[in-house]
Order: C-alpha cells, then structure tokens, then sequence
C-alpha cells in the first residue's frame, strides 16, 4: 500500500507529493522526484479522507471556508484543520480563533493551506517551538 501526503518544504516555499510504502523487510521508505528531500525538515501534511465542494482533498493544514450551524443558525466559519486528540478539527481563524468546530464535512471549500501565509507559518512554528530555517 502507498500512501500519498503533502509535505511543506519551508525552505523552498512550496508543497511537494510525497509517497509513503513499506518496503519487502518492512521499513518505511519514502519516494519523491528529489533525491534529497527527505535530508530537510519538512511538515508532512496528512490527508483527512474528506473532498471539499469542490472534490478536491483535504489534508492537514488547510484552510477551509463554509458554514456551521450554532443554536440552530447557520454561520460563516473560516478554520485551518487541525490533528489534535486522536481526531480532525477545524481550529477557526481571524475572528473565528474563538472558535473550533468538530464537524468537517464535504460543504467547506479549500482557499488555501496555512504553509503558504507567512503570518500563520510563524504562528505555527511558535506553538511547535521550531525556528524557520534559513535558506
């Protein structure tokens, strides 16, 4: 079985495919178009086995906009997904950082990944406690 992961290479700024399988003694082997991309830290996006609206996948870290309903009343709701305790989320953004829905569902629609916005990247590797390496 391979299995297929984004992974945020943050020196050069961008999302390769990375596939995953076992090989004939049982170690984890990865493959990719670079040689060498397994040397550099990266963050292996996971996929959350959900297509958003528009039948694209969604995998971890990205950023999905749609509604959610709250006493009965449908809302506006922007969150990034999120792996915490065993389980997906949607951690909300901006005015919704209040906020987080357990609820991902098929109706929300990718607009962008949290990699590719310097501001949240920097969030990010503040909670994780890394530094951005240099390029």
């Amino acid at each position: 079985m391979i299995l297929n992961l984004l992974a945020w290479d943050p020196v050069d700024e961008r999302l390769d495919i990375v596939y995953i399988y076992y090989s004939q003694t049982g170690k984890i082997m990865f493959k990719n178009d670079k040689p060498d991309w397994y040397k550099r830290n990266r963050f292996l996006l996971r996929p959350v086995g959900i297509n958003d609206i528009n039948k694209r996948e969604i995998y971890e870290g990205f950023i999905l906009k749609g509604h959610r309903y709250e006493n009965g009343q449908r809302r506006r709701f922007i969150g990034f997904v999120n792996y915490r305790y065993g389980k997906f989320v949607l951690d909300g953004l901006k005015q919704y950082s209040h906020i987080t829905s357990e609820e991902i569902n098929s109706s929300y629609e990718i607009i962008g990944n949290i990699y590719q916005n310097k501001e949240l990247v920097q969030w990010l590797l503040f909670l994780k406690n890394l530094k951005l390496p240099k390029k």
